[in-house]
């Protein structure tokens, strides 16, 4: 019988400060980022954007100590949804975040990369 594993590793800076969402059924409230993290040369660099949730003490720790440019690391899986916008399907890829390691806070990437996230 065949394993399968669903696992991502991250390290980047955040675009924008936590954001808190709605309660969910149970009660709890996950915490939404935004994790940048750049591939390339000094030349050219290439900004990637990761929507990360992430729930219990790790949501808690990222409204507490987590602020826009502060550099993570976030260890996941990659859950996939799908809706539409203005009769559009659209995929859209989250990670959940199940590992939160606080690595530095305030430096931006090297290299000037843009923070704004597409959504």
């Amino acid at each position: 019988m065949a394993k399968s594993l669903n696992k991502i590793q991250l390290i980047g800076y955040l675009a924008s400060d936590p954001q808190l969402k709605q309660n969910t059924k149970g009660g709890k409230a996950p915490v939404e980022i935004t994790l940048v993290t750049t591939d390339g040369t000094k030349e050219y660099q290439h900004a990637n954007f990761h929507l990360v949730v992430l729930w219990g003490a790790n949501a808690d720790n990222a409204l507490k100590y987590l602020k826009k440019g502060s550099r993570v690391f976030v260890e996941g899986t990659l859950d996939y949804s799908e809706y539409k916008k203005d009769g559009v399907k659209i995929k859209a890829a989250k990670v959940v975040g199940f590992n939160l390691i606080y690595l530095s806070g305030g430096a931006k990437p090297e290299g000037g990369a843009e923070t704004e996230a597409p959504w």
